[in-house]
């Protein structure tokens, strides 16, 4: 936790501890499953105005998984970098969060058992980020006449960045947070944005600028030493998709990716 007002995780009258307002929108909403020292716990309620959220202790078939969907707009351009196609920035960025829905998955694989919508406020918060502004027409290993084969080539390449950014960065997969524009608002072109999910930064974004050519070709070799076709959950789908993993083109971004290393 790094700030924000904390809410109070109660099971009974007694306190099993605390969490960053933020995190247990995410991950102490009512229906969550939370665990703590090997026992797990089922969310009840998340009363935000008594920071409070209740939960029972209760073993059940599954996990969740928080359904989040975030907005990004750009602050300041702290240091850009040229790249072989495109270009890219360390840049300070306003995020704005809203969990609105959460998935329960079978503790055997990544099945999943149901989808429930939850009415949750957003919370927005400043962070440093990765900004990868690319040209508005597609390379020309990627059909410059299919619009729909670009965007699908970005959100992969999108996929596979945040895929091995984690071993990079030396973090969990949940302290960061990613985005793709097929037209950000304020270029009117391309973006992809790979965030530090800590609001105000810890290093992540910082320490990703630094090895964004070793991070984009391992990326690539990611995609390119996977035996799939159309990409599958080793390389490219990932179960945290907003998009639910549509719009994807694992040869499209390979090609991308290919582009922005050489």
């Amino acid at each position: 936790s790094a700030g924000g007002s904390a809410i109070t995780l109660m099971v009974g009258n007694e306190p099993l501890g605390s969490m960053e307002r933020s995190r247990a929108l995410q991950n102490a909403h009512a229906g969550a499953v939370y665990l703590h020292r090997g026992q797990s716990y089922l969310v009840d309620e998340l009363d935000l105005e008594a920071a409070v959220a209740r939960l029972h202790p209760e073993e059940v078939p599954y996990y969740t998984q928080p359904i989040t969907q975030s907005l990004t707009e750009g602050v300041a351009e702290i240091e850009t970098f040229e790249m072989p196609f495109g270009t890219a920035a360390l840049a300070r960025i306003k995020v704005t969060d809203a969990v609105v829905g959460y998935k329960q998955k079978a503790l055997d694989g990544e099945r999943v058992l149901g989808i429930y919508d939850l009415d949750l406020p957003s919370e927005t918060f400043e962070t440093h980020a990765v900004r990868f502004d690319l040209p508005t027409s597609a390379p020309d290993e990627i059909d410059p006449q299919d619009a729909m084969a670009y965007m699908a080539a970005i959100h992969g390449c999108e996929h596979a960045l945040m895929a091995v950014a984690p071993f990079l960065a030396g973090c969990d997969r949940g302290d960061l947070g990613s985005s793709w524009y097929g037209v950000f608002p304020e270029t009117l072109a391309p973006a992809i944005f790979v965030f530090d999910r800590v609001p105000g930064g810890v290093g992540l974004a910082e320490r990703l600028a630094d090895q964004r050519v070793t991070w984009i070709r391992s990326a690539w070799r990611l995609l390119d030493s996977c035996p799939c076709f159309d990409g599958c959950p080793a390389c490219l789908l990932s179960t945290r998709c907003e998009a639910n993993n549509e719009v994807l083109d694992k040869l499209g971004a390979r090609k991308l990716l290919e582009r922005l290393a050489d």
